[in-house]
């Protein structure tokens, strides 16, 4: 019986004498080639604002870039990613006391949350509205769609989906405690 198999021999062939240029050569043909769709795709992604700047918006930046290159199963995975540790870095803020001491989430659950209680607990603890709630929950469902593949979806509109409820999120932040006025961005 005949099976089917894959491989990549190309990491050996690189370290062949005169290959590398050569495929140097093709890539930057194959990558040009790209350009067109690229530029197509980063027209189709929200614009973005945000004041809260931590490693969550490098994250972000990085799935941004995996759905301009239509990479989009790793950009909802890299949205899911930011928008958990966009979770985590709020939730230091968090203050939990049991008779006067205060005690921490790992405390609390005897180990790390997962995001849907994290979430639960900003929202509790008045760091998020429930609307950022409701928008941070269905990028954990949408990720978990895929991260936890049972099944299959419309990666590009689902990975449009995600990035675009999460910069909903990290601009509705944005936006509440800023404002322009006379072309300045100003404190509200």
């Amino acid at each position: 019986m005949y099976k089917p198999i894959m491989f990549d021999l190309t990491p050996k062939a690189l370290k062949q004498p005169g290959v590398r240029e050569a495929f140097e050569k093709e890539q930057k043909e194959y990558l040009n080639s790209l350009v067109p769709a690229i530029v197509e795709r980063m027209s189709e992604l929200p614009s973005y604002m945000t004041h809260e700047i931590s490693f969550y918006t490098k994250l972000m930046e990085e799935a941004r870039k995996c759905y301009e290159f239509g990479l989009f199963h790793a950009a909802v995975s890299m949205v899911g990613i930011a928008a958990e540790r966009f979770a985590m870095e709020l939730s230091v803020n968090l203050v939990f006391k049991i008779n006067d001491t205060k005690v921490t989430e790992q405390d609390l659950y005897n180990k790390k949350i997962d995001q849907h209680k994290r979430l639960n607990l900003l929202l509790v603890g008045g760091l998020i509205t429930k609307d950022a709630y409701l928008l941070l929950d269905k990028v954990r469902d949408i990720r978990n769609k895929y991260v936890h593949p049972k099944e299959v979806g419309d990666a590009k509109k689902d990975a449009l989906e995600i990035i675009d409820k999460f910069n909903t999120v990290i601009y509705s932040r944005f936006s509440d405690k800023y404002t322009f006025k006379e072309g300045q961005l100003v404190l509200k």
